[in-house]
């Protein structure tokens, strides 16, 4: 059984030591590129050819392939897709280039001096350093020498490994849509220029691009830990108007914050949370009327007051006011709710806001 053991073992080590080349090759011999085409059966006199279907015939090479790509020249590995885990990102369809397309609400400047931002953030948080740069528009590189993750992903460990990218941003006239591109402009390996074929190059393209959206899923996620965290502490309200000149509460905190806090707010005063849309400001919410607390009025136990107002749907919208926020509750027939009923209900969201987010 140990001698078993031992075997088995030696053999998976002598399996995980596979070359990076033979990774990318198809397993098992390549005698077919030795085979002769077949020649076309001949039929004795009097007998009919039967009629041969074309569904597994080999389609003819374009003019345009590479011939000499075949058996253990062949790369066989599949593409590599670009992921669009970055927030309000897409895939592009874009076959020319590697890219990916963005989209947001704010204005012409304020995207692209957005988008910029992260390129450069990006760029400087790996320490690639910027070579040749038109601000707001592309930048490439300085020489990238052995990128450890390149190194590792393309199975490079022993070669030293020399590139430069370059990032296109082209934003649409009206805003709103955006791309950014990658592009590889330099690659080397044991310091000498290696012409890529348009496979590897897109494939080393894409995994800069995916790198890039990693950094910015990561940025997005420690902004929403933070949002959290600022969305804690007591908040003050008051009652006052909004642009229309509905009642509305003025709450005396940034909008990112109260956004957030809002979350854990609305359910707790009996709004149920059906869905929500950052960019229109708006949750949408079913009330639910809460049941007293007995116990609490048992013990005189001090508790907000549950707010009374017709089961059904409503929109919560908040607004951005500089150093504040403007909170108005719209009904299911779009209309702003009156002056009494907010100013009935104010105390018990005004006790809600100033509570500390457990």
């Amino acid at each position: 059984m140990r001698n078993i053991t031992v075997a088995l073992c030696c053999g998976l080590f002598m399996t995980g030591c596979s070359s990076f080349t033979e990774r990318n090759q198809s397993t098992g011999s390549f005698d077919y590129v030795a085979e002769q085409e077949a020649k076309a059966l001949t039929l004795p006199a009097g007998y009919s050819a039967i009629e041969l279907s074309n569904q597994y015939s080999i389609p003819v090479l374009a003019t345009t392939a590479n011939s000499a790509l075949v058996g253990h020249k062949l790369d066989i590995r599949a593409p590599a897709l670009a992921m669009a885990v970055a927030p309000e990102s897409l895939i592009s369809q874009n076959r020319q280039q590697t890219e990916i397309v963005f989209e947001s609400f704010k204005n012409v400047t304020e995207f692209r001096a957005d988008l910029w931002k992260k390129i450069t953030g990006f760029v400087d948080v790996q320490t690639y350093g910027i070579s040749m740069s038109r601000e707001g528009s592309s930048l490439t590189t300085r020489n990238i020498e052995s990128d450890p993750f390149f190194m590792q992903i393309f199975g490079l460990e022993e070669q030293t490994l020399t590139q430069q990218y370059q990032f296109e941003l082209n934003v649409a006239p009206q805003g709103h849509r955006a791309n950014v591109a990658v592009k590889l402009v330099k690659h080397q390996q044991q310091g000498q220029d290696i012409e890529l074929n348009q496979f590897a190059q897109r494939r080393y393209e894409t995994r800069m691009l995916n790198a890039f959206l990693s950094h910015l899923q990561s940025l997005e996620q420690t902004d929403k830990v933070a949002t959290i965290v600022k969305a804690k502490p007591a908040v003050a309200m008051e009652l006052g108007f909004d642009d229309e000149q509905n009642v509305a509460y003025i709450i005396k905190s940034p909008f990112e914050p109260t956004w957030e806090k809002l979350a854990v707010i609305l359910p707790k005063l009996g709004f149920m949370i059906k869905d929500r849309d950052k960019t229109l400001g708006t949750y949408f919410v079913n009330f639910e009327q809460q049941n007293p607390n007995y116990l609490a009025v048992l013990f005189k136990v001090k508790q907000i007051m549950p707010i009374y107002l017709a089961e059904g749907k409503y929109q919560i919208k908040l607004q951005e006011s500089g150093a504040r926020s403007v909170l108005t509750i719209i009904d299911n027939t779009g209309e702003a709710l009156t002056a009494d009923k907010m100013a009935q209900m104010s105390k018990s969201i005004k006790e809600r806001f100033a509570k500390k987010a457990e």
